[in-house]
């Protein structure tokens, strides 16, 4: 296969106006940006967002319209973006499409999402509206956003279909929690669950949880490059993306630390004080 490279990135959080502050909104905006135009210097092949693009289920019209503007800087560039839908993606039961498939019907994004055949998960090729894993020279790519609570049991369904050319490199995409959220109902796995994928999948790409995470030398999680909780930047925890080249099936993952507004923390005796005043 030739040489490919790509950008992941997750959990952006577009529309996120933390505290009430729009200098926050746009805190947001611009540590995506960062990474895009990061994409744009270095010529990658695909750019892949592996779940909650936005904040919110509703987002209103400035925030889809900053999504569209950063999206088509991809698309102006020839990169590809490649996407599924997290738990704040997703459209609410009534609505039926998301604002992610809204994008992907305009070609800003290829959403993967997950499709099921009598009641199992089932692989289906992407056909520009449905679908979950595109193939390229070399390169297979499948996502299936989030399962929520049936993710252990949707990985046990697809593993075994995982039976492609030995001479592709493969990426799997999930919004999941590993060995996190366990007993909670938001798609937390034990690290086992993935473990019938070696040797079937060369890179897993997760997110949802919003720190980075790296486990052997197949599953990786950037965690979000802002900070979405003021507590995710605690004890130092690097806040970034992952910029992958694989050459003759080989990858060279590099961690690239993203832009964020630092957060200071203080501690302040209030022993003796008793009214928000005399604070």
């Amino acid at each position: 296969m030739k040489k490919i490279s790509f950008i992941y990135c997750s959990d952006l959080h577009l529309g996120c106006r933390q505290f009430n502050e729009q200098q926050r909104f746009y805190d947001f905006v611009d540590s995506s940006d960062y990474i895009i135009n990061y994409a744009i210097d270095r010529k990658v092949d695909f750019f892949i967002i592996a779940g909650d693009l936005f904040h919110l289920r509703n987002i209103n019209a400035a925030t889809l319209k900053i999504a569209m503007d950063l999206l088509k800087k991809l698309k102006n560039a020839g990169i590809e973006v490649i996407a599924i839908e997290g738990n704040h993606d997703k459209a609410f039961y009534v609505d039926e499409e998301s604002w992610m498939d809204f994008l992907n019907s305009q070609g800003y994004i290829k959403l993967l999402r997950p499709y099921y055949e009598e009641g199992r998960l089932k692989l289906i090729p992407y056909d520009g509206e449905k679908g979950n894993y595109i193939k390229y020279d070399g390169l297979m790519i499948a996502g299936f956003g989030y399962l929520g609570a049936t993710t252990w049991q949707r990985l046990e369904e697809l593993a075994p279909q995982f039976a492609f050319n030995d001479d592709e490199f493969r990426i799997l995409i999930l919004h999941a929690a590993v060995d996190k959220l366990l007993g909670m109902d938001l798609a937390g796995i034990r690290k086992g669950s993935l473990e019938a994928f070696r040797g079937k999948v060369d890179y897993i790409a997760l997110g949802h949880i919003h720190t980075r995470q790296e486990l052997e030398d197949f599953i990786f999680n950037p965690g979000a490059p802002e900070c979405v909780h003021i507590d995710e930047v605690r004890k130092d925890q690097e806040k970034g993306f992952y910029h992958v080249t694989v050459e003759d099936g080989k990858k060279q993952v590099e961690f690239v630390p993203s832009i964020h507004r630092k957060v200071f923390y203080f501690n302040i005796n209030l022993t003796g004080i008793h009214l928000p005043e005399e604070a």
